[in-house]
């Protein structure tokens, strides 16, 4: 039995992520191929506690709280949620996580300005997550990109429709802008990273089918890998 594959639509707030997660699972299961999927963080369980006290502002503003400290609470979310992953894949399903490790580079080093100390926050990170905890490495990194003001109206959009406040990352304007910066320059220096372009213009965004599309050309070619 062959192994799984592990994908994982990944983007600064405001990308259309959680849209994108949705639309490759049902793909995928209109295409016969199973799948199992996993959202970051688990709100609601146990291990992301930290990650929800961090993000509703109780241990201060985002950058009052280290990178590395805050790091650590995604991270024993997703150790949490490790042997389900692993069980999948060694089970030959294709996981498809909605945010991964790469979302603490993403979002962990818009906090680190210097570029040499955040490349070193990025090593620390992979190894604490994949070697440390043993956390699956994915197979691919699918981040999406917009321009700043498209991110923050889909983020204004999102917090009336739902009718929530927003987290103290989604609330700063100045760390979003600096969060889609590290994302454009993570997608460039991993591998195992693919940037999906998802802006029509500096307005607006592509439709999320035309998206869709892109992801699952990537999707397609991986498998055939």
């Amino acid at each position: 039995m062959s192994k799984g594959l592990f994908i994982v639509i990944d983007g600064s707030d405001g990308t259309g992520k959680k849209t994108q997660h949705q639309l490759l699972l049902d793909r995928l299961s209109a295409e016969d191929i199973t799948s199992q999927s996993v959202d970051f963080p688990r709100y609601g369980q146990p291990s992301a506690y930290f990650v929800e006290q961090y993000l509703g502002g109780e241990y201060g503003t985002a950058d009052e709280v280290s990178a590395e400290k805050a790091s650590v609470f995604y991270a024993l979310d997703r150790f949490a949620a490790s042997k389900e992953i692993q069980a999948a894949l060694n089970a030959s399903k294709i996981v498809v996580a909605n945010r991964f490790t790469l979302s603490n580079m993403g979002h962990q080093g818009a906090k680190v300005a210097d570029q040499t100390a955040r490349a070193k926050l990025y090593q620390w990170i992979d190894a604490f997550e994949h070697e440390t905890l043993g956390v699956p490495r994915p197979d691919m990194n699918i981040i999406l990109t917009i321009p700043h003001s498209v991110a923050q109206a889909n983020i204004d959009r999102r917090s009336i429709s739902d009718n929530r406040a927003k987290d103290i990352h989604e609330a700063n304007d100045d760390f979003m802008r600096r969060s889609i910066d590290v994302y454009y320059e993570l997608s460039e220096l991993f591998d195992t990273c693919q940037e999906v372009k998802c802006e029509a213009d500096e307005t607006t965004m592509k439709t999320p089918e035309e998206i869709h599309e892109t992801i699952w050309n990537i999707v397609t070619k991986l498998r055939r890998k």
